[in-house]
Formats: C-alpha cells, sequence, structure tokens
C-alpha cells in the first residue's frame, strides 16, 4: 500500500486519518502491517490491502459476497454471460464510463464494489495511454474477491489501490474521488440507500457517480427481440433504483447503454 493509497482512507470508527503504525513486510510500499488512527483503532494490511472494514457484514450481505464469488469460480465475467444470453459482444468498455471523466484528467476513480475487478480494469485498459493520470481504486467487503481482482490486475500490469472496506460505511475521505461508479450489484445490497450516500459523499463536487446494471430501455421492452428475452429471463426486466438517490444528488440522470440493455443512472454533487 502506497503512501497516496494511505492519505486518502480515514478511520471508519472514528473518521480520523490514518497512518503506518507497524511494518512486517515492505519493499518501495507496504505490504503486511498495521495502520492506526490517534485513537489507537488498529487495522491490518495484507499483501497490500488494507483492512478497514466496520461495521461487520451482515448477514444478508456474507450470502450475496458468497454468490458473488460463486459466480466468479463458475463462469468468471459476467458480461460474457450476458453476451451469451443476449446474442451480443458486451464488453466492459462499451459500458460507457469513460464519457463521465474530464478530457486532460487527472482522474481518482473508484470501483465502489470491484468484485473480480472486471471492471476497472476494462477501464485502466482503456485509459493505458494515460494511465499516469489515473488512479484506479477498487473497494470490497471480500477478501476473497479483491484477491482475485489483486490476480487480475498483475496479470494486466495495472496499479489498483485495494481496500477492504464496508459499502455503507466507506473508510475514505470526504470529496476525494472525480468518478464512483457500481456495476449490477446495488439491488442486492441490504443497505442500497447508504450505499448510494456514500457514493455520494465521496465524490468531489463536479465529479459523477454512476450506478449500472441490468435493464432494457422502454423502446427495448416493446420490442418482439426484447418480449422473448424478457419471458425467460427477468432480470432485465428490473427498473433503474432511483428509489435510493440521496435527497441530496444533483443532475440525476437515467441513459441506456449497449442497445438499450443495460441502464446508467448518474448523479453529481
Amino acid at each position: 500500500m502506497q503512501q497516496t493509497h494511505l492519505n486518502l482512507l480515514r478511520c471508519p470508527i472514528c473518521h480520523r486519518p490514518l497512518y503506518v503504525s507497524e511494518v512486517l513486510v515492505a519493499d518501495d510500499e507496504l505490504r503486511d502491517g498495521t495502520i492506526t488512527c490517534k485513537k489507537e483503532h488498529i487495522w491490518r494490511v495484507n499483501q497490500g490491502i488494507p483492512s478497514v472494514l466496520h461495521p461487520p457484514i451482515a448477514d444478508s450481505d456474507i450470502k450475496q459476497l458468497m454468490e458473488q464469488k460463486q459466480q466468479l469460480e463458475s463462469c468468471g465475467d459476467l458480461l460474457v454471460k450476458y453476451s451469451e444470453l443476449l446474442g451480443m459482444k458486451i464488453t466492459w468498455d462499451l459500458l460507457g464510463l469513460t464519457a463521465f471523466l474530464q478530457p486532460e484528467g487527472p482522474w481518482r476513480i473508484l470501483d465502489a464494489a470491484v468484485g473480480g475487478g472486471y471492471g476497472l480494469i476494462a477501464l485502466g485498459s482503456v485509459l493505458r495511454n494515460k494511465i499516469s493520470l489515473c488512479e484506479l481504486h477498487g473497494l470490497d467487503m471480500s477478501m476473497d474477491l479483491l484477491t482475485v481482482a489483486q490476480h487480475q490486475a498483475i496479470g494486466y500490469r495495472l496499479p489498483l489501490r485495494l481496500t477492504l472496506g464496508s459499502f455503507f460505511n466507506m473508510p475514505y475521505n470526504d470529496n476525494t474521488f472525480d468518478l464512483v461508479f457500481c456495476v449490477g450489484r446495488i439491488g442486492a445490497l441490504s443497505q442500497a440507500v447508504q450505499f448510494m450516500r456514500e457514493m455520494h459523499r465521496v465524490i468531489k463536487s463536479g465529479g459523477f457517480a454512476v450506478v449500472i446494471g441490468e435493464s432494457f430501455s422502454p423502446a427495448m421492452r416493446r420490442s418482439e427481440w426484447g418480449i422473448k428475452i424478457l419471458e425467460s429471463n427477468p432480470v432485465f426486466n428490473t427498473r433503474p433504483p432511483l428509489q435510493f438517490i440521496p435527497d441530496q444528488a444533483r443532475n440525476v440522470e437515467v441513459r441506456h447503454v449497449l442497445d438499450g440493455t443495460f441502464y446508467q443512472l448518474c448523479f453529481t454533487k
């Protein structure tokens, strides 16, 4: 874990800054050790990933994380499965996240439920020619999923800054990120409203929060092909979760991408 990563974090209990308190393994960055705050809340760092998870995970979220892990083990990237289902090639870069970035950079980006890291790695690959302008961060409540993301990033030679923390009490300072996004997991969360409040809190003024999920556009729902898909796969019959948008969010907008098969729900501060 690099110092620039640590500087963005706060203690999830008292919200004070964190600093390195013990180094067990380090090279050019902290690999294993502990970080703490002035209140002496101590958090471990394992394989470069800080564990700053508080409060404990609810049973319903544990179940969702286990399902996410099983999905990765069985089929890997979920978009591969959707490509087969819809009969069209769906890739992460086609989800259009670069449209929410200022043209010149630099950019600090958070995947707020990073899972196996596919979305963040795809975004980093699109921005590879400007990777020196990017800080790519990933948050999850599962160390198993973060380990998958870490291995994926090593294979693609992309520098991801991964953190074990709560979706509902993100261990980041206010006004930290230019873009915070989440793909496909919000409907299964126990506290979706609080999750989106946290997304709003950690974006900068002028930054974007973007939630992406399966949902046919109105035109797609009326089409012969869309009706056929919905009859056998009701997951695409879900609606953009506007009910979870925090009251203080501004410029709320719903767009559809990938020929009307996925929604983008975006807002600013």
